[in-house]
């Protein structure tokens, strides 16, 4: 009880900081883990916009599955970038335990105060929301950049639309991601490797891997800014495929490695094989 007692007059005094202008406090209540959750989740409601952001960014640190329970009460706020971050929590945490793993969800992205503008993360999450396909299908005509991350590519908000509707199993959207894949941009070919865990669909993962993995060009993450040489579309696509299709290839992965040719084309058999052609 000392603990919690402790802990929430933390998490007020942070607070009490923020409404004056001083969110440097804030920080330190992560260390508190999911257990400073139930103090912070009605912080998602108050009328400063401030401490809906320092609350987000708390829960955004967690980036658990708690966290994201907590975070789909703040989906439809359109306040500094609060909607957006949470959306991005809730993607990431969907991808690793299941859209059914939250039950709010559906209702949070279909509500009538449902956010309107373009969001990777919430486009995305829309395969998972029955009704959903409405707003996909009027984001496809968006010429709207949207990022799934901060340090993530930019591409136009057709393709994380594109993506739910293929997961959605809708055929024309996956002709255009056939096409997209095709003209081998690559902004489009890294927003697809890192959402590769939407993809179910053997074509376009066929075709991703075929361009994909033989693809040298250098690209951003990875590697400290500054270092040679940097990461290769080849090398994301490497771990992407592993994870996505669990293959056993014994081959060691690492953030920062640049993968061999033979590697490479370990990884290229074991796709062709794992996947229906």
């Amino acid at each position: 009880m000392a603990d919690t007692s402790s802990m929430r007059a933390d998490v007020a005094a942070a607070f009490d900081a923020v409404r004056g202008g001083d969110s440097s406090r804030t920080g330190k209540l992560v260390k508190y883990g999911d257990k400073v959750i139930p103090a912070i989740a009605p912080l998602l409601k108050d009328a400063d916009a401030s401490v809906r952001l320092e609350a987000i960014a708390i829960l955004d640190a967690l980036d658990s599955k708690r966290s994201a329970e907590a975070a789909i009460g703040a989906l439809n706020d359109t306040a500094s970038n609060i909607g957006q971050r949470a959306a991005r929590l809730v993607y990431r945490a969907v991808m690793r335990h299941g859209a059914d793993d939250f039950p709010g969800l559906s209702a949070a992205l279909t509500a009538p105060s449902a956010a309107p503008a373009p969001d990777a993360a919430r486009l995305l999450l829309l395969a998972f929301a029955p009704g959903g396909e409405v707003t996909l299908r009027t984001a496809v005509g968006s010429g709207s950049l949207v990022k799934l991350s901060d340090g993530g590519p930019a591409v136009e908000a057709a393709l994380p639309a594109d993506i739910a509707l293929s997961r959605l199993g809708v055929g024309d959207a996956r002709s255009r991601l056939l096409d997209r894949i095709g003209t081998g941009n690559a902004a489009d070919l890294e927003f697809l490797l890192v959402t590769i865990g939407m993809i179910d669909a053997p074509e376009i993962l066929h075709a991703l891997a075929a361009l994909a993995l033989g693809d040298g060009r250098e690209v951003g993450g990875g590697m400290p800014a500054g270092v040679s040489p940097a990461r290769r579309m080849t090398d994301n696509a490497v771990e992407a495929f592993i994870t996505r299709l669990d293959l056993q290839t014994g081959i060691k992965t690492a953030p920062v490695k640049r993968y061999s040719p033979e590697e490479i084309d370990r990884v290229r058999k074991a796709v062709s094989a794992s996947i229906p052609h």
